[in-house]
């Protein structure tokens, strides 16, 4: 048997969904603490209503000068403690939306070892989510003179980031269901 073998095995068992609750409350513990009390929550006072960076699905040079000419010293100086806060946070919504996904298709998809590639959405999301945030580091440093090129790439990453977390979120419900609808008519 091989580790993939086990590693479907063992998301059938159980274990998988003590873990999966586990899971459950470690990312609703840490996107409380996160993006609720942490530095996010300051800065995003300090936007007025604007939408932070990491939640756009693009942005220009411009705006991105604008938003960081908006925040003054202070507020690029909490954006800056809030970015590298949420250098922990894939840490956090990865392993659950991973588990989260895998666990329900693999009770539906017996023998396939399909469930792990549907779970590598939020893996994915994640290394966006580090690389994002290192290019958003780089460019408060530069500020004011960013490199144009520096904002595509990273408002490329960004738009990733937030369409493979859209995906992981679809596919949650998904999984769900199609593992109720599978125990229903069983």
């Amino acid at each position: 048997m091989t580790r993939v073998d086990s590693l479907v095995r063992w998301l059938r068992g159980p274990a998988a969904a003590w873990s999966t609750a586990g899971a459950f409350l470690l990312f609703i513990a840490g996107s409380a603490l996160l993006l609720g009390l942490g530095p996010y929550a300051q800065v995003a006072q300090r936007l007025g209503g604007l939408q932070p960076l990491e939640e756009r699905f693009g942005y220009s040079p411009a705006e991105l000068h604008a938003l960081l000419e908006l925040l003054q010293d202070e507020g690029r100086d909490l954006f800056r403690r809030a970015l590298r806060l949420d250098l922990l946070y894939p840490l956090v919504f990865a392993p659950a939306l991973a588990l989260w996904i895998a666990v329900p298709f693999s009770r539906v998809l017996k023998g396939e070892r399909l469930p792990l590639w549907l779970a590598t959405p939020p893996l994915l999301a994640a290394l966006c989510d580090w690389l994002e945030d290192g290019l958003l580091l780089t460019l408060l440093a530069t500020f004011p003179n960013e490199e144009a090129r520096l904002v595509g790439v990273a408002s490329v990453v960004t738009a990733t980031k937030l369409t493979l977390i859209s995906v992981s979120f679809l596919l949650v419900p998904l999984g769900v269901l199609l593992a109720l609808g599978k125990w229903l008519l069983r």
